[in-house]
């Protein structure tokens, strides 16, 4: 399975820290483990994490839905929606499943 890619979008600024709108990009690998790159643009800080999981990222980052996880690559084994479109907006809130899970699939 290929790396999927995706983006933290920040409705609103619980902690008055990162702002809103995209606030880092992430990539989940085959295994699981999650890659995430946020871009400091309201902080001027830059920073690289790695996590176990999508679910940590959105247990951590998510603030009770303030903040989502929106899938720019589709889920493996199915169609992508159309150029530049996210496959799904999952919310930190909810429970984001891994790529390779078939809750995953639904958008």
């Amino acid at each position: 399975m290929d790396p999927r890619r995706f983006r933290l979008v920040r409705d609103v600024d619980v902690t008055g820290v990162s702002g809103t709108g995209v606030v880092a990009h992430g990539v989940e690998f085959a295994d699981g483990k999650v890659v995430t790159r946020w871009d400091g643009t309201a902080s001027g800080i830059s920073q690289t994490c790695v996590w176990d999981s999508i679910t940590d990222v959105a247990a951590i980052h998510g603030h009770g839905g303030a903040t989502r996880i929106q899938w720019i690559d589709p889920p493996p084994g199915t169609t992508p929606a159309g150029p530049g479109s996210p496959t799904d907006g999952c919310s930190p809130g909810s429970s984001c499943p891994p790529s390779g899970s078939p809750s995953a699939s639904s958008a």
